[in-house]
């Protein structure tokens, strides 16, 4: 007599061989998973209709989570250009325009002339009231201002501050002060035209001089350098 042939089924967890009426005791036993996680039949074992079924779910499922990431990283990708290029118009917007967008527009003298890269300003020129001027290079206006102090000297420095500069504001007088437009700050006019005195806090930035024959004697090379700041 012909033994009869069982029935096999292939194991969804594993893929291993398995006689269908042990298919459930398999799954829960090896891979503590229930026969109605997998719609089994405790008697006939494994479903491959309901296997397909599953399957097709897990694909319907996986495809939806798909779906869902691209949304994701789309919106965020969306959400960081928007951030990086809002940052860049807060810091950055007036780079192009100079000194048009400022909230304290200066009247300027005459632009000094230039003679060798030397630029010259008649000490008389010059008085309690600051004076402010412009140099053109590179496209861009590089301002300074100069200005007669208490001590009785003349004082000079960029329009510009050391810290503040990329809010292209300047500087304004105050009575026997100079004070920053974008933070505030005041700063004596004795003490203008030396090195940052601040430790590398807000200052009207440095730019060298010298008084020679009743001149003030400005080397245009120490303004190209400055040009980034406006």
């Amino acid at each position: 007599m012909t033994p009869t042939k069982k029935k096999k089924e292939k194991c969804p967890e594993c893929g291993c061989s398995v006689n269908t009426v042990n298919l459930s005791r398999h799954l829960n036993k090896i891979h503590d998973v229930a026969c109605k996680d997998w719609n089994l039949d405790s008697d006939t074992g494994f479903s491959g209709k309901d296997r397909r079924g599953r399957k097709a779910e897990e694909r319907k499922e996986i495809m939806q989570k798909r779906r869902r990431m691209k949304i994701n990283i789309g919106f965020f990708a969306v959400l960081a250009i928007l951030i990086v290029g809002g940052i860049y118009l807060v810091l950055f917007r007036d780079e192009e325009n100079g000194n048009n967008n400022r909230s304290v527009q200066r009247t300027f003298e005459p632009e000094p002339l230039e003679n060798n890269g030397i630029i010259s300003i008649p000490v008389l020129s010059i008085d309690s009231e600051a004076k402010f001027f412009s140099y053109s290079t590179e496209g861009k206006e590089v301002v300074y201002f100069a200005v007669i102090g208490d001590d009785g000297e003349v004082h000079l420095a960029l329009d510009a501050c050391d810290v503040c500069y990329h809010a292209k504001e300047g500087y304004t007088q105050n009575g026997d002060n100079m004070q920053c437009v974008n933070c505030g700050l005041e700063f004596n006019i004795d003490e203008i035209g030396a090195e940052n005195k601040a430790g590398g806090g807000c200052w009207p930035s440095y730019i060298p001089f010298e008084i020679q024959d009743e001149n003030i004697v400005i080397e245009s090379s120490y303004l190209k350098e400055k040009a980034f700041m406006f």
